[in-house]
């Protein structure tokens, strides 16, 4: 059913089925019952607004506690972060005293060694020892190849 709009002489409007040019057998239906035909479809698969509120509702619960469980779920990312730089920056205080102590004791060691002693610091502390042609000795530490500590 195509409703097209003819105006007949009476005001009322048809289909185009006026001028017979065709082979169809319906009979011709006025616009107005076209549009109010419509108009009952459109009201039969509409939501009401009682069914749109219950699966809105149910939607937004289920997004908030979803949005909660992620919220604490950051809160104990975050804790356990903070505990772990803590752990961190202790174990990391913690080796550098040990070494800074082992430093400090590296020459007071090698001063009081046999050459033997002194030869088997040099291989565990550095990873070599230069002498430059001024007479200065550059030290590589062990397991650092790009820094030299020049004495």
């Amino acid at each position: 059913m195509m409703p097209t709009g003819i105006v007949r002489c009476k005001g009322a409007e048809h289909p185009g089925r006026a001028s017979k040019r065709k082979n169809c057998t319906r009979r011709a239906v006025p616009i107005g019952g076209v549009e109010r035909l419509v108009a009952d479809c459109y009201q039969d698969i509409s939501i009401t607004e009682a069914r749109y509120t219950a699966p809105a509702a149910q939607v937004e619960a289920a997004f908030d506690e979803r949005l909660a469980s992620r919220s604490q779920e950051l809160a104990a990312l975050t804790e356990n972060r903070k505990r772990l730089r803590n752990e961190s920056e202790k174990l990391l205080a913690a080796h550098l005293a040990a070494t800074l102590h082992l430093q400090v004791g590296c020459a007071t060691t090698y001063a009081r060694t046999d050459d033997p002693g002194r030869r088997l610091a040099n291989q565990a502390q550095t990873g070599g020892i230069e002498l430059g042609e001024d007479g200065e000795a550059a030290i590589r530490l062990a397991g650092d190849t790009s820094r030299r500590r020049r004495f």
